[in-house]
């Protein structure tokens, strides 16, 4: 009987011994595998995806990556502003309205001044034709004259600005040269009224526009360019109506 319970006793110590060693995990021993998470359900189709958010949540901004870009909770950086670009026509010597009312008072005097010094034909005076075609070649060189200023603007590599201040500069350089290329002075040769005119001209342009002489000079020479294309286009248009009258009678 004793010595059943002396054996009893040896396999009891036995069995704690290699309990104890099974439970000091070794460098061999493999790892346990992890529980496995049980999937989550899919939504059920009469669910909604935004259901569980606020109707009044703002989901376009992101208080964290704002934070991010202020750099640490700082107040937001500004963004330096592009400097604004230098225009070809600029601002000044009185607005759009202004300058166009007072070349509109010159026109009118110069369309006056045309005429009253019409030439005289057969003892008559076309009057109103030569002032009739004094308004008109005012207004359409105007034109012409804005093409110009759009040529020396992109030859500059300026913007260029304000059209109907452009237009209004224009009439006003326009109606000075029709004021004095008009006028009768009593200078033999007929030659100082283009003269003075064409100063007038580039006085006004370079006045105006506030311009040095070289985007100046620009303007003038395109102007005088669709100038003279225009008169060449009424040359050809007379000659044409005027030779086959004075051809030979059949």
């Amino acid at each position: 009987m004793a010595d059943e319970t002396g054996e009893a006793g040896a396999t009891g110590e036995r069995r704690a011994e290699d309990t104890a060693k099974a439970a000091v995990p070794t460098p061999y021993d493999i790892a346990p595998e992890p529980a496995r998470q049980r999937p989550v359900p899919p939504p059920a189709p009469g669910d909604r995806l935004l259901d569980a958010f606020d109707d009044d949540a703002d989901l376009e901004r992101d208080p964290e990556v704002e934070r991010a870009l202020r750099g640490g909770g700082g107040p937001a950086a500004t963004v330096p502003a592009s400097p604004p670009v230098d225009a070809f026509v600029k601002p000044g010597m009185g607005d759009a309205k202004a300058v166009a009312l007072v070349a509109a008072g010159v026109l009118l005097a110069a369309v006056i001044v045309a005429g009253v010094n019409a030439p005289v034909v057969d003892g008559k005076s076309p009057w109103i034709a030569v002032a009739a075609k004094t308004l008109y070649l005012s207004l359409v060189h105007t034109l012409t004259g804005v093409g110009a200023v759009a040529l020396a603007a992109k030859l500059a590599e300026k913007p260029l600005g304000r059209l109907d201040l452009a237009a209004a500069r224009m009439l006003a350089a326009v109606s000075i040269l029709q004021l004095i290329i008009h006028l009768n002075i009593p200078i033999p040769g007929r030659f100082d009224e283009p003269v003075l005119a064409a100063g007038a001209y580039w006085v006004t342009v370079q006045a105006l526009f506030r311009l040095r002489s070289l985007p100046a000079l620009h303007i003038a020479a395109f102007h005088a360019l669709f100038w003279f294309a225009l008169w060449m286009a009424m040359l050809l248009h007379a000659w044409s109506v005027v030779a086959p009258a004075a051809g030979p009678a059949t």
